[in-house]
């Protein structure tokens, strides 16, 4: 099986599924993330053989995650407050669905209570367009709940819910905490990234391999948690400084006022229309702070990757395209430049050869000979990442030579 038998519905497919009928949980996650859904597969898609499928687990964790972070990012129809509550509402019920045992009456009860009901309502008040609204009501029929509520009758499934649990608390602390207030300093963004990303690397992925996979001598398979919530510091870092203009157009502010130029005004920073020395040096100073601040994780984030048993080629694969991707973006950013990117400009926040050659390379140097090359790549991406180009004709020039004696090189 090859990456050209991945088949993955695109949004607008989903949006007219939506129409028709509930949408699954496997449906439910590319409205929100694409981004997110596309190595999810890759799971199961590239699982090896003495693996375990662990796709379900963490398309279910991400919903989760996901309606979290729509109703962080929800538009002025709901104010800080007002998220606070929703975004704690959604914690509490996600506590009530994991303590609930498998064998109890209760769970349509949840779903179809008042409290689960209203959040639902206000989350789709200020969902920012038509994809979220549509994520937000299908989530709200109970289907990542149900699917919650039934891992319980799993073996560790209390484990793996308890493990979930642990994460979304985590989120939505480290969410309501930041609400309407600037981040001040460069340790608070840290804490932030922490607990609604890095936290999920330790506290839930690095746990569902740990219950899900083992050696080869049958013994659960430990990855260091310091390493996973670097890797996952540096994905959530990498889309702050991509979102610069939009996380302030829609009120929030991410970028730690402890860097900013004192005689520059933190409006007249973000104000494209403010030239001169002072403005667009703010920017430039304030850019390259984000961009530095990202850097620190890249190494550690590659020696996560690298401490993956070979034997685990979905999970490398689906770690190993987000780390690329986050990678490509940040030096893309960097060429772009501090003006265009704090002006919201799609080309210069969106790599711009698309995610095709990330996505072969990271499934082919995963599965190609049960992965036996991925490190010694990972090794040398370490040293010199921007060495490694995944544009057209580019790639082709060097991927090849990591698949000897295969036909790789003509595909």
């Amino acid at each position: 099986m090859g990456l050209e038998d991945l088949k993955l519905l695109r949004p607008n497919e989903i949006m007219q599924i939506a129409s028709q009928r509930a949408l699954t949980s496997a449906e439910l996650l590319p409205l929100a993330s694409r981004s997110f859904s596309v190595p999810i597969a890759m799971l199961e898609h590239a699982k090896g053989k003495n693996e375990a499928n662990k796709r379900a687990y963490v398309e279910m964790a991400y919903s989760l995650f996901r309606a979290l972070d729509e109703i962080e990012d929800a538009s002025k129809e709901l104010n800080n407050e007002e998220k606070r509550r929703v975004i704690n509402g959604l914690a509490v019920i996600v506590g009530e669905v994991t303590r609930r045992e498998p064998n109890c009456k209760g769970i349509e009860d949840i779903i179809e209570g008042n409290d689960f009901r209203s959040i639902i309502k206000r989350a789709m008040d200020g969902a920012v367009d038509e994809e979220k609204r549509v994520f937000l009501k299908h989530f709200g029929k109970g289907v990542v709940l149900r699917d919650l509520y039934e891992i319980g009758r799993e073996e560790n499934g209390k484990e793996i819910k308890e493990a979930m649990d642990y994460c979304i608390q985590g989120m939505a602390h480290g969410m309501t905490k930041f609400l309407g207030r600037p981040i001040q300093t460069s340790d608070e963004l840290k804490e932030y990234c922490y607990h609604v990303a890095g936290r999920i690397g330790s506290g839930f992925l690095n746990k569902i391999v740990e219950l899900r996979d083992r050696d080869e001598t049958g013994r659960p398979i430990i990855l260091r948690g310091d390493l996973a919530e670097k890797f996952g510091e540096y994905l959530q870092e990498t889309n702050i400084a991509k979102n610069i203009y939009t996380d302030y157009k829609e009120g929030r502010r991410f970028l730690p006022d402890e860097w900013r130029r004192r005689d520059v005004a933190f409006e007249t920073m973000m104000d494209l229309n403010e030239k001169g020395i002072g403005p667009e040096d703010a920017r430039e100073k304030m850019f390259k702070k984000i961009l530095d601040f990202q850097e620190k994780n890249f190494r550690d984030s590659v020696e996560y990757v690298e401490s993956i048993p070979q034997h685990l080629n979905g999970y490398r694969a689906f770690c190993l395209i987000s780390l690329i991707t986050a990678q490509k973006t940040l030096e893309h950013l960097r060429v772009s430049g501090a003006e265009k990117v704090f002006s919201g400009e799609e080309s210069a926040t969106k790599i711009q050869y698309g995610l095709k050659h990330i996505l072969d390379f990271s499934y082919n140097i995963s599965c190609f000979e049960d992965g036996m090359h991925a490190n010694n790549w990972l090794s040398n991406y370490r040293r010199e990442p921007d060495s490694f180009s995944f544009k057209p004709v580019e790639y082709e020039m060097w991927a090849w030579r990591w698949f000897p004696g295969s036909d790789l090189k003509n595909k």
